[in-house]
């Protein structure tokens, strides 16, 4: 006997991007308020330490959603309605503003250094590609243009791929 249990619930397992998760109406807890407790914390670095499969991708995927100035992320407002947007002030100040980059390095399950070495500099790559738009800016040294070249190529050095992130964004 087959029993079908039917849920007024879409559950989003294996969804970790937080603009999949709202667009497609899974259910979800809003954790939106971490946002605000991450901006009134005063301490350089914050840990999250969490068991797997606990929502540490999903909720930076929503920190990067919140905080990117690009134009895509001002096209729909994710947090219409969530407890955050109940913080208009602190939203019209942060929300949409920054320069955001979001790593996630989950996917990388290689065997060997060089295959992990490899993963890590085609996933670096990416990210620099899609902040590419800045190459055509005045924001950058010719030197940094050159470095940014090396990564987008994937022909960076170790120190190239240890400084990468760092220099990023400008």
């Amino acid at each position: 006997m087959n029993v079908v249990i039917k849920t007024p619930f879409k559950l989003p397992i294996g969804i970790s991007n937080f603009e999949k998760l709202i667009v497609e109406g899974a259910t979800f807890v809003d954790k939106s308020l971490l946002i605000k407790e991450l901006f009134e914390d005063l301490s350089q670095v914050v840990l999250l330490p969490r068991p797997r499969r606990f929502g540490k991708t999903m909720n930076m995927s929503m920190l990067h959603h919140f905080l990117r100035n690009d134009r895509s992320s001002s096209e729909i407002n994710l947090f219409a309605g969530l407890e955050i947007s109940k913080h208009k002030n602190f939203c019209e100040k942060h929300q949409n503003k920054y320069p955001t980059i979001f790593v996630s390095f989950k996917s990388i399950k290689e065997n060997t250094y060089a295959q992990s070495k490899k993963a890590i500099q085609k996933l670096i790559a990416s990210i620099y590609r899609a902040h590419q738009y800045v190459l055509d800016s005045e924001v950058l040294s010719d030197e940094e243009r050159d470095w940014f070249r090396k990564i987008l190529q994937e022909d960076a050095t170790d120190i190239h791929l240890k400084n990468s992130l760092r220099r990023a964004l400008p």
